[in-house]
């Protein structure tokens, strides 16, 4: 990769305020522009991020700074609204989940990157945490057999920056995601259970069942309602058990093996030696956005895995209201 992409990002929340970060510090991109509607978050970054230009308007800095690319990290409700501006002028966009707030809108912001022949890239980030990318090579390997089972817990605290999407939509997407790139399937069933009201107006703790059309089931349980944060995900094969911790980047996996005896049903458990690079997931997925955009091949998560993430997940929601 030799291009230096002018880059800016709309939006610097949380996520927002990440994507400026690596955008300044890989030397693939030269940050050139942030915008937000908070003049003092902008301020920071300006006296942070040396030669970054601000703007509360993000139509203006569209207009009038030549861009190759942009992290659109606003509110879900706005993605539609914001992402269409920027494929007008011919900006490609990596856009954080969840692709949007409706399937329609979901589908319109597709349909327009197509029109307007631009790189969509959907932020699932954990795809790119480096421990996932290894269980799927290693369960395309045949480390783990015929997989089972997953089961995934992403639970912590409540922000109270997220004021449009319940936690289902908003970080269930992420396991959905996962649970599709590590069976390399699509779910045929799906059913959860939800509590509300208890931290916002909408879902705050859901239970998630999927069945997948190789047999294996998936177990998501989020929550905002716990004061740590945890995220873990557990594999179980007919070979080997896998546990994942996305915060430590470490990975665990324990062999199933026969004793001397081949006819016997005993089974033994041997730890497997794992080695996994450690490096920011953020990083990974930039560098794969930024990798599409200089090839003009479809990144690795496209606007349809985007659609679909979204459809799974409220289509759990839709089964825990009935």
């Amino acid at each position: 990769m030799r291009k230096i992409f002018n880059a800016g990002v709309i939006g610097v929340g949380a996520m927002g305020f990440n994507h400026t970060r690596v955008y300044y510090e890989i030397p693939n991109t030269k940050l050139v522009a942030v915008a937000d509607k908070d003049m003092t978050k902008l301020k920071n970054l300006k006296a942070k991020y040396n030669g970054v230009r601000i703007y509360s308007d993000y139509v203006d800095m569209i207009e009038k700074e030549e861009l190759d690319i942009v992290t659109i990290a606003v509110p879900t409700t706005l993605h539609k609204e914001v992402a269409d501006v920027v494929f007008e002028h011919g900006v490609n966009v990596l856009l954080e989940k969840p692709i949007a707030d409706t399937l329609e809108n979901a589908d319109a912001i597709i349909k327009k990157a197509e029109k307007c022949d631009v790189t969509l890239m959907i932020g699932h980030i954990e795809r790119f945490n480096p421990v996932v990318m290894k269980a799927r090579e290693l369960i395309e390997s045949n480390v783990f057999g015929d997989l089972l089972s997953i089961s995934v817990r992403r639970l912590g605290p409540f922000s109270g920056r997220i004021k449009d999407v319940g936690v289902l939509v908003d970080w269930a997407v992420h396991d959905i995601d996962v649970l599709r790139y590590l069976t390399n399937t699509e779910p045929t069933s799906i059913v959860a259970k939800v509590i509300s009201g208890r931290v916002s107006k909408f879902d705050d703790i859901a239970m998630i069942l999927l069945l997948f059309d190789k047999s294996v089931l998936g177990n998501i349980e989020v929550n905002w309602t716990t004061p740590v944060k945890i995220r873990e995900l557990i594999l179980t094969g007919t070979n080997a058990f896998g546990r994942i911790n996305y915060l430590s980047q470490e990975l665990e996996v324990y062999e199933t093996v026969n004793k001397e005896d081949p006819l016997s049903d005993s089974f033994y458990v041997k730890k497997k030696d794992v080695t996994v690079q450690r490096i920011e997931p953020l990083k990974v997925e930039i560098m794969a956005f930024l990798e599409a955009v200089e090839n003009g091949t479809n990144p690795p998560v496209t606007g349809k895995d985007g659609l679909l993430n979204l459809k799974y997940a409220l289509q759990a929601l839709d089964s825990a209201t009935k």
